[in-house]
């Protein structure tokens, strides 16, 4: 599949970006902080959305917040 570039910019070390390229990291950066923010609030919120919640959600949350942190850090 070819892609086709829209628009180019040169960066300080001459490397070409695209926009496809500045596209994928925002959206990257976007869908790591829903996932933070949602797993956070899951683990902080005693009865979040007025509901208990139970150790299997607050498990998914915690990986969530592993998943991301692990991502960005590799």
């Amino acid at each position: 599949m070819a892609t086709k570039v829209i628009a180019t910019k040169t960066d300080e070390s001459g490397t070409v970006v695209t926009t496809q390229q500045k596209v994928r990291v925002w959206m990257q950066v976007f869908v790591s902080v829903v996932l933070l923010g949602a797993g956070i609030c899951v683990l902080v919120s005693p009865n979040f959305i007025h509901h208990n919640i139970d150790e299997g959600i607050k498990k998914i949350a915690a990986g969530w917040i592993g998943a991301v942190v692990g991502y960005w850090l590799s």
